[in-house]
């Protein structure tokens, strides 16, 4: 017997890993400058982990962030 789900299951999993490359843009504010660390609107604690920067941030600097593959990476100072 021919699964008739099949079709739209796999059009599901293709639909969701294309959702998965898609960065997701946030705001933030810097909680700690040294390890860097943010708590992302919304979050009641920090990330567990140091996010990706290039520029040096204060405690209570507001920053946009971008969210992808379980990676966060700070764009700009939120003005």
């Amino acid at each position: 017997m021919t699964d008739v789900l099949r079709p739209i299951l796999d059009q599901i999993g293709k639909l969701r890993a294309g959702f998965d490359r898609t960065p997701t843009i946030k705001l933030a504010t810097v909680t700690q400058a040294s390890p860097l660390r943010i708590r992302m609107d919304g979050d009641t604690d920090p990330l567990p982990f140091a996010p990706i920067g290039v520029s040096t941030w204060t405690v209570g600097d507001r920053v946009i962030c971008a969210e992808q593959h379980r990676r966060v990476f700070i764009l700009a100072p939120a003005s």
